[in-house]
């Protein structure tokens, strides 16, 4: 029993079959379990997950970066929880991109695990000593700019922009992955805000088409008060903000 905890104590959250890959055996690892669990040297977690409880720490909340990335086999950080790990903000809810849509409420914060079938643009971070998959740089701010509400808004978004590092070449071409010609219009808006290339900005504005978008998703009830208020036409970027 004591040689799973030390084994797994720098890891910290860990998974029934982390502890099998060391017993070698199913019952054995569930039996182990369940015994550090009557002892508190570990708490569960979620179903199947549980953390180490630290000597002299019972209090011992594990990182939430940490706990989401054994939450699902496959998986990267995408959103506002991407941007925390590119140290460019952060959040209370923690997103994460895998092959289903679920919501879990774990030690007061929410982790949304949204479906999807698109998983290009992901790379390894360390936290802690572990590794975990996150969106790029360009995968994130182009996500972002999809779901500006999660943000507060595009002056926000642009805020954050400045003190990216952006691929430009990179983020053109991942743009085709979407299959959105709107994400042309918005990704063209926000370089040209953060003073991108003038060729990058061209190459952008040759993708778009004639369709005019507006730049936020409204609430019915903005929808409403900006029927009483003149709309301003990008015209460039054929959007409308």
């Amino acid at each position: 029993m004591l040689k799973v905890y030390k084994l797994l104590y720098n890891q910290r959250v860990f998974t029934l079959t982390d502890v099998k890959a060391i017993t070698k055996n199913y019952q054995v690892a569930k039996n182990t379990i369940q015994r550090l669990l009557a002892k508190n040297y570990i708490k569960r977690i979620h179903k199947g997950l549980y953390h180490i409880v630290p000597f002299g720490d019972e209090q011992y909340v594990p990182d939430p970066i940490l706990v989401a990335s054994r939450l699902r086999k496959k998986y990267y950080f995408s959103l506002v929880t991407a941007l925390q790990i590119h140290d460019l903000a952060e959040s209370q809810n923690i997103y994460i991109a895998s092959d289903v849509n679920k919501k879990l409420r774990i030690y007061n914060r929410d982790y949304y695990i949204y479906k999807t079938k698109s998983f290009f643009g992901v790379e390894e971070r360390v936290i802690g000593n572990q590794k975990v998959k996150v969106s790029d740089m360009e995968r994130t701010f182009l996500d972002c700019l999809l779901h500006l509400e999660l943000l507060g808004g595009l002056d926000n978004f642009l805020a954050i922009g400045k003190d990216a590092t952006v691929n430009q070449s990179k983020l053109v071409d991942y743009i085709k992955n979407y299959r959105l010609k709107k994400l042309y219009s918005l990704a063209g808006y926000a370089l040209e805000q953060l003073q991108a290339d003038e060729k990058t900005l061209e190459k952008l504005e040759k993708k778009l088409g004639k369709k005019v978008y507006y730049i936020e998703k409204k609430s019915r009830y903005a929808q409403l008060v900006d029927r009483f208020k003149k709309p301003k036409l990008i015209k460039r970027w054929n959007l409308i903000g």
